[in-house]
């Protein structure tokens, strides 16, 4: 039997463990040709990640101590361009993202809907469709790819922010986990990191073609980036407090998660001062001084 013909055995039973038919749900009827491909794959997919738990932990550690090498190794360097690699990377990530959105949003808002925000952030039923799970597991693949932003800055001899490496870092090994058990944290963890991301890839692909884009769309990124963070904090404090009966996230995964939050929150709302606010100040103190 081909693989088309198993998606169609697949697709007719009515996968729901949220009373919802979601075949019938708009957007999501269509499969690409590639995901019927992966969905054939998906329960060893789903056993590499679970028995794996290490990699990531080995890929983070290698992707640290590699960066730091690199930018030794460029210290008496010229700089690269990389003008069309850095738009195809980033353009490529901007349509990956868009449709990590278009697959994954939707079972977002018929949770927030149906069930409230308490459910969408404790209750770790998901709807069982092939398409919905492929896609959280090509996110969490996705954080390795992402490596590759790294290469470009330190390539290009830009600065390589705290923030930007331990966000990579972290995210990986938080991403891998959070799948393993495969946690209402992931339902959030995915959708708002697809979302701003089909953002910010499509600004910096537009960057990188040469075009202006206005300051205040860096700084609604920021402020979208924050605010997930924000929210992180709140949904992994909340899991820590509320007793698993009525949370259904584990104590670890919980604990690794808010501490992953706090550390960006942090971060991030010191690099929008940075950017955004002393650099502001800086430059109309300087011209106050030329006039």
């Amino acid at each position: 039997m081909d693989l088309e013909a198993k998606y169609e055995l697949f697709t007719a039973k009515n996968f729901s463990n949220l009373d919802h038919d979601w075949n019938k749900f708009p957007g999501l009827p269509y499969t690409f040709s590639f995901e019927y491909r992966l969905m054939d794959q998906l329960e060893s997919i789903r056993g590499y990640v679970n028995e794996h738990f290490y990699v990531p932990i080995i890929l983070s550690i290698l992707y640290c101590v590699g960066i730091f090498r690199l930018q030794e190794w460029m210290v008496n360097r010229e700089r690269f361009g990389l003008r069309l690699p850095l738009i195809f990377w980033n353009s490529s990530l901007a349509i990956f993202s868009i449709f990590g959105s278009i697959r994954i949003l939707p079972e977002l808002f018929w949770m927030l809907r149906h069930k409230g925000l308490f459910a969408s952030t404790c209750d770790s039923r998901f709807i069982d469709d092939g398409r919905y799970f492929l896609w959280l597991y090509l996110f969490t693949f996705s954080k390795v790819a992402e490596f590759g932003d790294t290469l470009f800055i330190i390539l290009r001899k830009q600065k390589l922010l705290t923030l930007h490496w331990i966000h990579h870092a972290l995210t990986l090994v938080y991403s891998w986990f959070a799948m393993i058990g495969l946690h209402a944290q992931s339902r959030w963890l995915c959708s708002m990191n697809f979302f701003i991301h089909s953002i910010m890839y499509s600004y910096y692909a537009i960057m990188a073609s040469g075009f202006r884009v206005p300051r205040s769309t860096a700084q609604l990124i920021t402020i979208l980036q924050i605010a997930q963070m924000t929210f992180g904090l709140y949904t992994h404090g909340q899991s820590l407090v509320l007793p698993s009966s009525q949370c259904d996230i584990p104590f670890g995964i919980g604990s690794f998660g808010f501490i992953m939050y706090f550390i960006y929150w942090i971060l991030f709302i010191k690099f929008f001062i940075d950017k955004y606010y002393r650099s502001g100040k800086m430059a109309i103190r300087s011209d106050k001084k030329r006039e």
